[in-house]
């Protein structure tokens, strides 16, 4: 996507392509602010003519129909499930991991441990 449609206020201007000679769709008439809707269509035919896909769609219609679909498609149970069930698993392998961690440091503090136990024995010791 280039610059400018990244910055365009149009939701699927340059995310959608034409089907005849892969330009991204733009929204290509009624931007006036007279004009109820804009169209969507394949600029290259548009503005210049060398495209032969004249079709054009209303921007109200197709951005609520798109909407519409990806909320349904993306944001399904399933969809979500997909995307969650890795990451819960990843996350419960590494507490698992962490368990093992935390198993070797109580092991190793156990050694200083008994070191100052000695430390404090053998100073009670020799201050008597």
């Amino acid at each position: 996507m280039n610059a400018r449609a990244a910055s365009s206020p149009y939701i699927f201007s340059g995310l959608l392509k034409c089907g005849l000679c892969g330009n991204n769709f733009t929204l290509v008439s009624g931007t006036a602010r007279s004009c109820r809707s804009g169209r969507y269509g394949c600029p290259f035919q548009a503005a210049r003519g060398i495209c032969k896909n004249s079709r054009l769609v209303a921007r109200d219609v197709l951005e609520k129909d798109l909407l519409a679909k990806l909320q349904r498609d993306v944001l399904s149970d399933a969809a979500v499930d997909d995307v969650l069930d890795p990451v819960g698993q990843d996350i419960g392998k590494r507490f698992a991991a962490l368990g093992g961690e935390m198993e070797g440091m109580r092991r190793r503090k156990k050694d200083p441990e008994s070191e100052l136990t000695n430390l404090s024995r053998v100073w009670t010791e020799w201050t008597r």
